[in-house]
């Protein structure tokens, strides 16, 4: 599990900790009398030395999203393909015997963070993706996720800026908040942040503050 507002995670031990207030013992009591849902979930997960267990295979990428239930996706955000052009993709791929699609936005290291109505996440490793919009940007954006910055290009769809999508508060780091401090002065430019509301987000926001002198 993760909670993407707070930034924090764990298996299915913490879990039960966490949502049920139990000590590390208490949440082994716990889940030693639920063998059937324990059972799944390591069938589903994990391999027999502990190591998540994931057979991801990208089948297909298409520039644009043509897949109707995809599309639909997007309406049902409030999103139109004009919000995600140049930087959404329709990503196919399989684990194992299944097959899965979703909207994706590739990350610096090649992989993506997809989305759909069944499905978030990342696939073959996360990271921060970025674009550039317009022909003459003003300013330098930062966004939490993809779908935040999809929802600024609906709001905004004329304005030209260079956007830095985290696509998880855990990969705003100090290095990253140096980089984009010393690119907004080189360009003399400014940095506005739009991160969600939640803690993760907060803490975010009160990190890029300390480092990027022209961000607000």
């Amino acid at each position: 599990w993760y909670d993407h507002a707070k930034g924090e995670g764990g298996d299915i031990i913490k879990a039960v900790q966490l949502f049920e207030n139990k000590t590390f013992v208490e949440a082994i009591n716990r889940l030693d009398k639920n063998t059937d849902i324990l059972a799944d979930a390591y069938q589903a997960f994990y391999k027999k030395n502990g190591e998540t267990e994931y057979n991801v295979v990208i089948s297909k990428v298409l520039d644009s999203v043509q897949h109707p239930a995809l599309l639909n996706y997007l309406e049902s955000r409030g999103l139109e393909l004009k919000d995600i052009a140049n930087a959404g993709k329709e990503v196919h791929w399989t684990n194992g015997k299944d097959n899965f699609f979703a909207i994706g936005f590739e990350n610096k290291n090649g992989g993506y963070a997809v989305r759909s109505k069944m499905y978030k996440g990342n696939l073959n490793g996360g990271g921060i993706s970025s674009y550039t919009i317009g022909a003459n940007p003003q300013s330098i954006k930062m966004f939490e996720g993809s779908m935040d910055f999809s929802s600024y290009r609906n709001l905004y769809p004329i304005e030209s800026f260079y956007a830095i999508v985290l696509n998880s508060t855990g990969n705003l780091t100090k290095k990253l908040s140096i980089n984009v401090n010393e690119r907004s002065i080189e360009k003399d430019i400014p940095v506005h942040l739009y991160f969600d509301n939640g803690v993760g987000g907060k803490k975010a926001t009160e990190k890029a503050l300390e480092f990027i002198k022209l961000a607000e």
